[in-house]
């Protein structure tokens, strides 16, 4: 039977494809989780992401050293810089205060990601972190 469902499938995929159908494919995306010490006072920040280039997801990032909470009501951009390296930008609560925008780029060096990947944030407040973080995980997961 399994056999049959995958004749199927390619039957399908040939019958789509010659005919000059566009199939659906996921959109490139970026996944993060971790934590490091790049933040400006050298405290630890933890953080959580997810983005993709159809301008979904969500950022979460918690600076201890000043006790400030960053979270993203929207994402607005989504740019692939190079095979390793996503930047996303978007409108974002400081400890639930609204009205702030924010930049953030993350590079997938290496796997897994920590003392290898790299994380930026900048704020519209002026603040920003950037360093490899020190456990955690940074994913590019290209368009497919």
């Amino acid at each position: 039977m399994r056999a049959i469902t995958n004749l199927f499938r390619a039957f399908v995929l040939m019958c789509t494809a010659s005919a000059g159908i566009a199939l659906a494919q996921n959109p490139d995306m970026v996944t993060a989780g971790g934590w490091f010490l790049g933040t400006p006072t050298g405290a630890r920040a933890n953080f959580g992401l997810n983005a993709s280039e159809d301008l979904t997801g969500h950022l979460n990032y918690i600076d201890h050293g000043i006790s400030m909470h960053v979270e993203s009501t929207s994402i607005t951009s989504y740019t692939i810089v190079d095979f390793r390296t996503r930047t996303f930008t978007g409108t974002c609560t400081i400890n639930g205060v609204g009205g702030f925008t924010f930049t953030c780029t993350l590079v997938d060096f290496a796997e897994p990601g920590h003392h290898a990947d790299t994380f930026e944030l900048t704020l519209s407040n002026g603040y920003h972190a950037l360093g490899s973080i020190s456990g955690g995980n940074v994913q590019v997961h290209p368009a497919g």
